[in-house]
């Protein structure tokens, strides 16, 4: 008997009772070749370019997401030189009585590391482990990569708050005191 799973281990699964009742996640590919393979909650948007979720839309293999209901997250790794930015749902969304997604996976992207900066932070001086700080600039070609800054955890904080202390300092009225955002 077929149940619906959560998607936050990490596959594609299914939980399959068996005859005491106790349940086990099942990978989709282990459902392969079987009578019932399990439909998707989320029928578009399952791939993610530049990641082990690359395949073809056409294509039924593992690479595409699988989700049991709406709100199941497809966990992906991006390929070397991106980073993972943001988390892939499955989701219907409306809007004024307009629907916008229609049970699909949206959100999350890899997004390029800039070559010069790809490489992970390492231990500083004194022994203090460094955190990256990415800022996204022009790659000098057709777009964008987030180059990587390490730095120490105090360091990176500190210049984290000033920035945002510049960017309210730069929308509020010195005449009103009121904050816009033009």
């Amino acid at each position: 008997m077929a149940l619906r799973c959560s998607s936050k281990m990490g596959f594609a699964c299914i939980l399959a009772a068996s005859a005491s009742n106790q349940t086990r996640g099942l990978p989709l590919d282990a459902l392969r070749g079987s009578a019932e393979v399990p439909q998707s909650a989320c029928i578009g948007g399952s791939l993610i370019p530049n990641s082990d979720r690359a395949g073809k839309e056409e294509d039924n293999s593992t690479s595409r997401c699988f989700a049991a209901q709406l709100g199941d997250e497809c966990r992906y790794q991006c390929d070397p030189g991106y980073i993972a930015v943001g988390r892939h749902v499955c989701q219907s969304l409306e809007v004024r009585g307009r629907l916008h997604l229609n049970r699909s996976f949206f959100g999350g992207r890899c997004v390029p590391l800039c070559p010069s900066s790809a490489a992970p932070c390492v231990e500083g001086p004194g022994g203090l482990q460094q955190v990256p700080l990415r800022v996204s600039v022009s790659d000098g070609h057709s777009g964008f990569c987030l180059n990587t800054t390490c730095m120490a955890a105090d360091d990176a904080l500190r210049s984290l708050a000033r920035g945002n202390y510049k960017l309210w300092r730069m929308a509020r009225s010195e005449l009103s005191g009121v904050y816009t955002d033009h």
